[in-house]
């Protein structure tokens, strides 16, 4: 509504793709998020991502960032409650809600789907 001519619709696009970038390269080198050990988990290593971890070991609050959401939903139920920490979930959570919020107010021609 406020964003009218395609030099501005294109400078906020190119806007809110760096700040989401950043924010999902950035967030997990945070000392909040843990590597944990694979040998905990049940699902395949292939779902979990080392990031700035040891080999053998996945970065709890990359994973849920740098997965696909349904992806990272499904770890988050069928995995055990050690697998990822409270704090990782709460930053993952609203990281993701901002970023949704943000770009549903953007004036892209995207549409927002939910699988349930």
């Amino acid at each position: 509504k406020y964003i009218q001519t395609i030099y501005r619709k294109m400078l906020e696009i190119t806007f809110l793709a760096a700040l989401a970038a950043t924010l999902l390269f950035w967030l997990p080198t945070l000392p909040i998020s843990k590597c944990h050990s694979l040998d905990l988990v049940q699902a395949h290593d292939e779902f979990f991502v080392q990031f700035n971890c040891a080999s053998n070991e996945y970065n709890d609050l990359a994973t849920l960032l740098r997965t696909p959401l349904s992806v990272a939903i499904n770890l988050l139920f069928y995995e055990s409650s050690e697998a990822f920490s409270a704090a990782s979930c709460v930053i993952a959570g609203l990281t993701i809600l901002v970023l949704l919020l943000i770009t549903f107010g953007s004036s892209t021609a995207i549409g927002i789907f939910i699988p349930l």
